[in-house]
């Protein structure tokens, strides 16, 4: 079912991107730094709040992504399945692809800082 849901998501963000190629081109950096930004405010939001309720380690990196990973597949469906405006898919869609690469960059910035602590 994961697989599955990971093809679908990708199909989606395929018909997007090809669908409204000139939108995706203009708007794509201007919408790219907003969704990086947004995932990175969430991975971090979600790790120190939860280190700050003196949660360990495991516990705050899952809270972290939970909330640092959202349903971009769900997002682009409704733009393009019940809003009917692909246009409107952009902006999850670049959030979609956006986020797996800020998701790598903190997690190899989690496994940084336990290398540096560990003797």
């Amino acid at each position: 079912m994961r697989h599955l849901s990971s093809l679908l998501l990708g199909v989606l963000i395929v018909m997007a991107f090809v669908s409204e190629w000139a939108l995706v081109r203009a708007y794509a950096p201007v919408v790219g730094a907003a969704c990086v930004l947004f995932n990175l405010a969430s991975l971090l939001s979600g790790y120190f709040a939860a280190r700050l309720v003196r949660l360990a380690e495991p516990q705050a990196i899952a809270i972290a992504f939970e909330i640092g990973i959202h349903n971009g597949t769900l997002a682009i469906f409704i733009a393009i399945e019940v809003l009917g405006r692909a246009q409107a898919s952009i902006a999850p869609a670049v959030y979609a692809l956006s986020m797996y690469l800020t998701g790598a960059l903190f997690a190899a910035w989690l496994l940084h800082r336990r290398k540096e602590r560990t003797p």
